[in-house]
């Protein structure tokens, strides 16, 4: 190992000491600064989803009770009951026309509550009456609608977003029934337009509406596609033309930050999470966040978007380069040297207490720990149990799939491990695929109870790649006769070996 006083009399071995600094300062930073924002977009994106869920919840409690007070009555559904019967194509038409005018105020009021659809469905799926578009019914809905399947087929209510033959929105569904015959469906649905223009007034905040062009072309009847406009950003997307005109951005996007948008929206849609993209319009920093629409077979659809100024992510960025540029500085003088030296190794001190791969504590951290144990035993007289953890066969998983993959197993195992001790109990690995694990206050027989709890949940997890894994365990429990941290935990190595010699995958204590 390389003396301090050697490093100051070589000028090239300082560089070298400083440049590592520097690497692992720039490093924790980026580090620092990354998790920050991330935090930050996390909570922002939350919530803007609560706000558009609560708007979205005042609508659907309109719809139940305009669907419990005046659509679920004894008139309305003996009406649609005659009409969905009648044989003769001009009579059923007669009592469809009826059931119109007999709905029409109910749809008055409910365009004035800015409700778009009142539609009814047969049992079959046919489209009965759209009280928007009476002269359009008798289409199968099929394939289109799925919420309408969902509500026949269930014959109980439904409630989301979802594309249609004419428009698209959130629909509430609800099925009707005649004393004990199943009539068929109703559904009342509000425009997304409607939704954001409601979101706005109460949030204050724009947001606007993209739909997947692929969705459109394949639900809306043909001659109602005009309803729709190509989005500027991206080929994947329509605006409905409703909305079209509510342009966030206000002016041309340059092509280059068009591609950035339409980059994102293919990376995350198939996540189907809410993210942002953080970029400069127009000298601006802007922060632009999408939240997915998902319809009623848990396919992203369509995104809402808002465009706003990110003066807390501008503010990171600032503090970010004033760190840099603080840290550029301070390798550049050589009066920080020491502190540097201080700094770096009390930080590669606390490195190495973590294991790199598993990012559990590594054996020392535990032996520390048990330890005091030992102290506690032999002044208070309290009991406690080690047991050592060998994943079974583990070579054989390296030599299958790799070390890469086997490393990946080490990991999640420790993870699985770590949800499943108590927040007293100290893992740590141990070495290899062995992990070591404290159990303060606790007898030999919770300390078997506990081991095979873990070694359940490892057999219950299959691992990405490798397939399914076990553990051996081996467990003893602290005793007068040890003398030492090392003996206690060579009565769980002996017990573990057992286990190995008995077959694996169980728990053993001598």
């Amino acid at each position: 190992m390389l003396k301090t006083g050697r490093i100051l009399k070589c000028p090239a071995l300082m560089i070298i000491v400083l440049l590592l600094l520097f690497s692992l300062l720039y490093a924790s930073v980026f580090i620092y600064f990354d998790h920050d924002r991330s935090l930050f977009l996390t909570s922002y994106l939350r919530q803007l989803d609560y706000e558009f869920h609560m708007t979205r919840e005042l609508y659907g409690r309109l719809a139940e009770a305009m669907f419990n007070l005046q659509i679920d009555t004894l008139q309305v559904k003996e009406l649609f009951a005659a009409g969905m019967k009648e044989q003769n194509l001009e009579r059923k038409n007669g009592k469809r026309q009826e059931l119109y005018e007999a709905l029409l105020p109910l749809f008055q009021q409910l365009q004035h509550a800015q409700f778009r659809q009142l539609h009814f469905h047969e049992r079959d799926n046919t489209s009965y009456l759209r009280m928007h578009r009476p002269s359009t019914f008798g289409d199968d809905l099929t394939g289109i609608r799925t919420s309408v399947e969902l509500v026949n087929r269930t014959k109980a209510p439904v409630s989301g977003f979802e594309e249609g033959r004419i428009y698209n929105g959130y629909r509430y569904v609800y099925p009707l029934f005649l004393d004990d015959e199943y009539l068929g469906s109703v559904e009342l649905s509000v425009s997304m337009n409607t939704v954001l223009s409601t979101y706005k007034s109460i949030y204050g905040h724009d947001m606007q509406f993209i739909l997947s062009r692929e969705q459109m072309e394949k639900k809306v009847f043909d001659q109602e596609q005009g309803n729709y406009v190509d989005w500027e950003i991206s080929s994947d997307f329509v605006l409905d033309k409703e909305l079209s005109e509510n342009n966030l951005f206000g002016y041309r996007v340059p092509l280059e930050t068009a591609r950035r948008i339409d980059k994102a929206l293919r990376k995350h849609r198939a996540e189907g999470l809410p993210f942002a993209v953080f970029l400069k319009l127009q000298g601006v920093y802007q922060l632009i966040t999408f939240l997915p629409i998902k319809n009623f077979e848990e396919k992203t659809v369509a995104y809402i978007f808002s465009l706003d100024e990110a003066e807390k992510l501008k503010a990171l960025r600032a503090n970010f380069f004033i760190v840099i540029l603080i840290l550029t500085v301070l390798f550049m003088s050589t009066a920080g040297f020491t502190g540097y030296v201080f700094y770096s190794r009390n930080r590669i001190r606390k490195l190495a207490r973590i294991d790199y791969l598993t990012r559990v504590p590594t054996r020392s951290v535990v032996y520390e720990e048990i330890e005091k144990e030992i102290n506690r035993f032999r002044r208070y007289g309290k009991a406690f149990a080690v047991m050592i953890i060998d994943v079974d066969h583990f070579k054989k998983v390296n030599d299958t799939h790799g070390h890469v993959v086997g490393d990946k197993v080490l990991r999640k195992i420790a993870e699985i491990l770590n949800l499943n001790v108590r927040s007293t109990d100290s893992l740590g690995r141990f070495g290899g695929e062995e992990f070591l694990v404290l159990l303060p206050e606790t007898t030999l027989a919770q300390a078997l109870a506990a081991a095979g709890n873990l070694r359940s949940a490892i057999e219950a997890h299959l691992f990405e790649d490798a397939g399914w894994v076990t553990i051996s365990i081996g467990v003893s429990q602290m005793e007068e006769k040890f003398s030492s941290s090392e003996q206690l935990v060579e009565q769980a190595d002996k017990s573990l070996y057992k286990a190995k010699e008995q077959g694996r995958n169980r728990v053993i204590a001598l």
